[in-house]
């Protein structure tokens, strides 16, 4: 079986499309001042919550007379940072992938004007 141009670009097309959702929906983690934070994947995302806990800690902190580190959020930004640039590579490979993938599909190939041979001028 031999494989043509266009079924070679719909198979990449397909498989760089794949790639990007598993890149998606893969967990990430971001380093804050004292540990390690799950953020959670570009599809579901943790930042609201981990901000929210944040803030609560933040809080909880300042009622009991203790002034909460000025870096406190610096693992929120960071996995804001880290969410937003997968997103980023992720939407750009599935773009990618899926226009691929079209073209191959859907695009055609022109049609070649019929050329006329000498044995049908001859007639």
């Amino acid at each position: 079986m031999t494989i043509t141009p266009r079924t070679a670009v719909a198979i990449a097309g397909l498989l760089l499309a794949a790639a990007a959702l598993m890149l998606m929906g893969a967990e990430l983690q971001a380093t804050g001042t004292t540990s390690t934070i799950s953020c959670g994947s570009a599809f579901s995302p943790k930042v609201n919550e981990l901000e929210h806990n944040q803030h609560v800690n933040d809080l909880s902190l300042t009622l009991l007379g203790i002034q909460p580190d000025s870096n406190s959020m610096a693992g929120v930004s960071a996995c804001r940072d880290k969410i937003d640039d997968r997103r980023l590579l992720g939407w750009i490979m599935f773009g990618i992938g899926a226009l691929a993938l079209g073209g191959a599909l859907f695009v055609r190939r022109a049609q070649q004007p019929a050329q006329s041979s000498p044995l049908n001028d001859a007639s």
